[in-house]
């Protein structure tokens, strides 16, 4: 399997892990960024997904970030995951 195979690959394991977190696994898309050493992998969602995402003291995302680096790293790829923050309207 190609380095951009298995990025594909590992993007739809995010997201099909994700979506069975969650309550609203419609608003669920990842995305990665490849750069020269690290790939990122950005999960975009519904805020009201973020806290089944995140989990009690955040044992959802890191037991995520544990697998998807496990397998990354086997294949000889450094992988991050992120959840970007979502814009906050100002108060006026």
């Amino acid at each position: 399997m190609s380095d951009g195979d298995l990025r594909k690959h590992l993007a739809t394991l995010i997201t099909q892990l994700v979506a069975n977190l969650v309550d609203h696994p419609d608003s669920i898309q990842v995305r990665f960024e490849v750069g020269e050493a690290t790939t990122v992998f950005y999960i975009d969602t519904d805020q009201r997904n973020m806290g089944q995402i995140i989990g009690t003291h955040g044992k959802n995302i890191n037991s995520l970030r544990t697998i998807i680096t496990a397998i990354a790293g086997k294949n000889n790829i450094r992988a991050i995951i992120e959840i970007p923050y979502f814009d906050r309207p100002t108060p006026s």
